[in-house]
């Protein structure tokens, strides 16, 4: 028994796999649902979240087959359909897309969550370069301490193809060991990563053969294309150059490193500016506003449809009791929640400039409720009995939409066939998140099809508040489950996409600069040692440590500079394209790339710093007695 309904148990079914969307506890008939409920017996706008499953025929196309079945609704409702002024399309959408696109009336368009993965695929390509051009980079700096190896192998008679196959099975060891070693992170970060996206992430689809093999293949291709340029490197080694110890890397080989060096530092500072523009556009947009009060407003959702049909008045006066609610309103939707659109067009000009608009039902209190302002005209009255059902208020944009040239010309307008009067415009305000544009909207006192009852109150005693709400609800609805939001919480939900993407960001942004600096690290560790008697020699002609240190510092420095040159048109890039996924976006800030071209040579400098303060302060004896 449940929602006041005897149903009969017929049969238990498996669990839905955690990565559909179907997820559900009860699975009910449709034609119980649809027996029992008058509302669903005709078409009506409200109800438009239905959904049909249909499995085609092999060798069916499946765009033929939308276009028959797109103007169903009309086909068999036309009638009442235009009594509504209401335009209802059947869009066929592949099940296999269903998480990852949306459906528009123009067909299929990628949703946010398949541009994430995208982004983070991308992201994720990236560090793994990263981590092959450290291994590039470390290798071939460190070959001279391998030099006398491969001059001894080689007088003993090993062929430069050993020499290779050698190096190269040491890359792949390597590689084939972090991967296990990244399996292990990996279940060991599973539980705060599906936290963090709530994403449905099985364990056991790891050690899936097929993701078993994609990884070892992987990891193969890693391997070979990071050891093989090493391989070959320290294989070519002369044996007799090596042995006299005259072996020099050569500047071929500085050049290499610190190409290497730029490219990975090109790559950090891409993702730096990327995470600062999210954090930058996220931050923006929550400082806009919005054209509506959105503080303080406590919502109750009335699951049941018809529940505030013929009391809705009375329902408020109920909850107005209470000290701490100041106002309240009936409505069809709120701010963040879902609204239908409806076919609106001004008298005998359908053909011309019919369309369908966002269309809200709210009572005659709402925009004072949501504070917003009337700006021509005026908003429904409760002394004026036509205002119920037989009035419009449009938004500005809603004006707009049918040509007018003012919210004041728009007022005294009459639309559809039944000549329904235009009584005021008011102020635009964002309906979603500022992703989207502000849409044309039309509102009409509709109680027949009032969801929420939204009221405005006072959070000193909000424990006392909802209590008294729930005991009004539980009181005139027995039997009902009682449901309660607040709309700032439901209009912010609009940005949660947006703030786990930069999180995730911030995070690869962090694992990529690591690396990059583990990389330098490295690197600057060598060319301390080569710069060994150099060193030695500066101080005994009375160089000082800061002198040796800024001129050590000097060479990273320029590297990353340039490093973030080059990174500033890739940003750019990556930054403009993502802004243009807001209606509302922040102008290019070009202050975040001198932020970040700040941070990534302060955190280059402090890595490079413990080795070349090192090598300023050794004794110049020590450095003189070198080589």
């Amino acid at each position: 028994r449940g929602n006041d309904r005897d149903c009969e148990e017929t049969g238990i079914i498996a669990d839905p796999p955690g990565n559909t969307e179907f997820q559900h506890d009860i699975v009910m008939s449709a034609q119980t649902e649809i027996e029992r409920e008058e509302f669903l017996q005709g078409w009506r706008p409200g109800i438009a979240g239905t959904m049909t499953l249909v499995k085609l025929r092999p060798g069916v196309d499946p765009a033929g087959f939308e276009a028959l079945i797109r103007d169903l609704p009309h086909e068999y409702a036309a009638e009442e359909l235009r009594k509504l002024g209401a335009v209802n399309r059947m869009v066929l959408q592949p099940i296999r897309k269903l998480s990852l696109y949306e459906p528009t009336a123009d067909g299929l368009v990628p949703s946010p969550r398949l541009v994430y993965l995208y982004v983070f695929s991308a992201i994720a390509l990236l560090i793994l370069v990263l981590a092959g051009m450290n291994f590039v980079n470390l290798s071939t700096a460190r070959a001279i301490s391998r030099a006398a190896e491969v001059g001894v192998r080689k007088a003993a008679g090993a062929t430069r193809r050993q020499l290779v196959l050698q190096f190269l099975g040491e890359a792949l060891v390597t590689a084939f060991l972090s991967l296990v070693l990244a399996a292990l992170l990996v279940l060991l970060a599973l539980p705060a990563f599906k936290a963090l996206t709530g994403a449905a992430v099985d364990e056991a689809a790891l050690f899936e053969p097929g993701t078993v093999a994609s990884l070892v293949g992987l990891t193969f291709l890693v391997g070979v294309l990071s050891g093989l340029f090493p391989a070959l490197f320290l294989a070519s080694f002369q044996p007799v150059a090596v042995l006299k110890g005259r072996l020099r890397t050569g500047p071929a080989g500085v050049r290499l490193r610190r190409a290497l060096v730029v490219a990975q530092f090109a790559i950090s500072g891409t993702l730096i500016i990327a995470t600062l523009i999210v954090a930058g556009q996220i931050g923006f947009m929550r400082r806009q506003p919005l054209g509506f009060a959105k503080e303080q407003k406590l919502v109750i959702n009335f699951r049941t449809w018809g529940l505030l049909t013929e009391n809705f008045e009375a329902v408020k006066a109920e909850l107005l009791r209470h000290p701490s609610i100041l106002a309240a309103t009936a409505c069809s939707g709120v701010p963040g929640k879902g609204i239908n659109r409806t076919y609106y067009f001004p008298t005998g000009l359908q053909a011309e400039k019919g369309r369908a608009l966002r269309s809200l039902r709210a009572d005659h209190d709402f925009f004072g409720v949501f504070d917003i302002p009337v700006v021509a005209g005026r908003g429904f009255r409760k002394d004026i009995a036509t205002d119920t059902y037989d009035a419009l208020v449009f938004n500005e944009q809603g004006a707009k939409a049918f040509g007018w040239a003012s919210a004041e010309e728009a007022v005294g307008k009459t639309m559809t066939d039944r000549r329904v009067p235009v009584v005021g415009v008011v102020k635009d305000f964002h309906w979603w998140g500022l992703q989207r544009p502000i849409e044309p909207m039309v509102v009409r006192v509709a109680p027949d099809l009032f969801r929420y009852i939204a009221m405005k109150v006072d959070t000193e005693d909000l424990a006392g508040t909802i209590a008294h709400v729930k005991s009004v609800y539980d009181r005139l609805y027995p039997g009902e489950i009682f449901e309660y939001f607040f709309v700032d919480e439901a209009f912010d939900r609009h940005y949660a996409e947006e703030v786990r993407m930069g999180v995730l960001i911030r995070a690869f942004t962090g694992v990529a600069l690591f690396i990059a600096c583990l990389g330098l690290f490295g690197l600057a560790a060598f060319t301390a040692e080569q710069r060994t008697k150099e060193i030695g020699i500066r101080k005994t002609l009375g160089a000082s440590v800061p002198g040796i240190v800024s001129l050590l510092n000097r060479e990273f420095a320029k590297w990353v500079l340039l490093a973030n040159v080059v990174a500033w048109p890739a940003a750019y890039f990556v930054g403009r394209k993502w802004l243009e996924n807001f209606a509302v976006r922040m102008p290019m800030p070009w202050g975040l790339f001198l932020l970040a071209t700040a941070l990534s040579l302060a955190v280059a400098l402090l890595t490079v710093s413990y080795q070349t303060v090192r090598a300023a302060t050794a004794a110049p004896v020590d450095s003189l007695r070198y080589e």
